[in-house]
């Protein structure tokens, strides 16, 4: 498996849902298609430790950097509102793959997951 798309097999988790958030400064929210709690901990409240952040896309184009960029603004507006999501994995899930500028920035890093369609169904 490229490094940065390593899957976590450590990982246990509780709940996992879509959410929206605000985002006060931006005037703006953002949906975000996976919010998943570290096992034990209550969905709804502030200061539950989040143990994942991810966006899936089925879309025919390559996740991107921009994609990274955007859940690591989402992570820093969940720790801002208290919640405990500073050491969260970030997820990009992505029919269409991951770009080479995008794997790249993911390499290495052990709170990147990328998970392609070979992943999730075990193809790899």
């Amino acid at each position: 498996m490229p490094a940065g798309s390593h899957i976590r097999t450590n990982l246990r988790m509780r709940k996992s849902r879509a959410t929206t958030l605000s985002d006060p400064r931006g005037r703006t929210s953002h949906d975000v298609d996976v919010v998943a709690l570290e096992e034990g901990e209550a969905a709804g409240r502030r200061d539950a430790r989040v143990a994942l952040v991810g966006e899936a896309k089925a879309t025919n184009r390559p996740r991107a950097l921009a994609d990274l960029e955007r859940l690591e603004h989402v992570r820093r507006l969940l720790v801002d509102l208290g919640t405990r999501a500073a050491d969260a994995m970030l997820a990009l899930f992505s029919r269409s793959g991951f770009d080479r500028e995008l794997r790249a920035a993911a390499s290495g890093r052990a709170d990147v997951l990328l998970v392609d369609l070979a992943h999730l169904y075990g193809v790899r």
